[in-house]
């Protein structure tokens, strides 16, 4: 008879790479406690990545030289899984946004994103681990395009600072990015939906 453990990596082997792991979706192969137990036991052995508290993620494997390696999946892709896992949103905290649209050279030294949840670390061994902060839910309701990421950096950066740059990027926004962000205004704070509101208007 197949043991537990060995179901589960069964299990873990036919998940796609980066999928969370969690004991809810093992019931089937044994009460809530001993599939528990089972998966931390793989945890201890090596055969899976204790991420969060009761999530775990399958290990790739390699080669390097003569020598045989496992190693965490892209940490981005297990982020983004574990938080569709826990009905959650994340996006790429807006100072790393703000890179990406031209604003600043300077890079987070730490990997960081904005959660709809509450704040929580994910662990990827000893060396590695992302942040998940959390953020309000306007954030995540103004899409991942140009004019959604631009709302999101400016209203990071505050009442002091997002009108200007609002103009530092009006030449990177078409028309319809910026039809798009007047039509954002209602899910927007009052102090951001008033400056976007006068920069569609007035530009």
């Amino acid at each position: 008879m197949k043991t537990l453990t060995k179901a589960i990596m069964e299990y873990a082997e036919e998940r796609p790479e980066g999928e969370v792991i969690h004991a809810k979706a093992l019931l089937h192969l044994g009460s809530r406690a001993t599939v528990d137990k089972a998966l931390s036991r793989l945890a201890e052995r090596g055969q899976l990545l204790r991420v969060h508290r009761g999530f775990y993620v399958r290990l790739l494997e390699g080669r390097l030289g003569d020598r045989f390696l496992k190693y965490p999946p892209s940490v981005h892709l297990v982020t983004k899984n574990f938080a569709r896992a826990v009905g959650e949103f994340v996006l790429p905290i807006p100072s790393a946004t703000a890179n990406v649209l031209g604003l600043t050279t300077q890079n987070p030294m730490r990997i960081i994103y904005i959660t709809s949840g509450p704040s929580r670390w994910l662990k990827f061994g000893d060396s590695e681990s992302v942040e998940l902060r959390h953020a309000s839910r306007w954030y995540f309701s103004v899409g991942d395009r140009t004019p959604g990421r631009v709302l999101r950096v400016a209203g990071w950066e505050g009442s002091l600072y997002a009108a200007d740059i609002l103009h530092k990027l009006k030449n990177d926004l078409s028309p319809s990015d910026l039809r798009e962000m007047a039509d954002a205004c209602p899910k927007l704070p009052s102090w951001l939906a008033k400056e976007v509101s006068e920069f569609v208007a007035n530009g």
